[in-house]
């Protein structure tokens, strides 16, 4: 199974991981921010991230983060990068 658009948590998945490249990678330009994934350099450029988040979502992907009968593994993705935006959002607001 594949990222479905049709789907409110499919959309939501692709709409906070593109947030959370951006947010990452302006703070970590701007010097205030460091990316705290182990594996991920501190200040990794844009695409690296976008790289990283790629490879990840479908690594995902075939580990069943998509599959139609049971979606609490995308809600859980989905909470744990929406509090990564959130971190990073009041990291850049503190420091602007």
């Amino acid at each position: 199974m594949g990222i479905d658009l049709d789907k409110p948590s499919h959309k939501y998945y692709l709409v906070m991981n593109s947030l959370d490249v951006i947010t990452t990678y302006h703070a970590v330009q701007r010097g205030y921010g460091a990316e705290a994934n182990p594996l991920l350099p501190r200040d990794p450029s844009l695409t690296r991230l976008i790289a990283h988040k790629i490879l990840w979502s479908e690594a995902a992907r075939y580990g069943g983060l998509f599959w139609e009968e049971d979606e609490n593994f995308i809600y859980f993705a989905n909470f744990l990068v929406t509090l990564a935006v959130i971190n990073n959002t009041i990291i850049i607001i503190n420091n602007e």
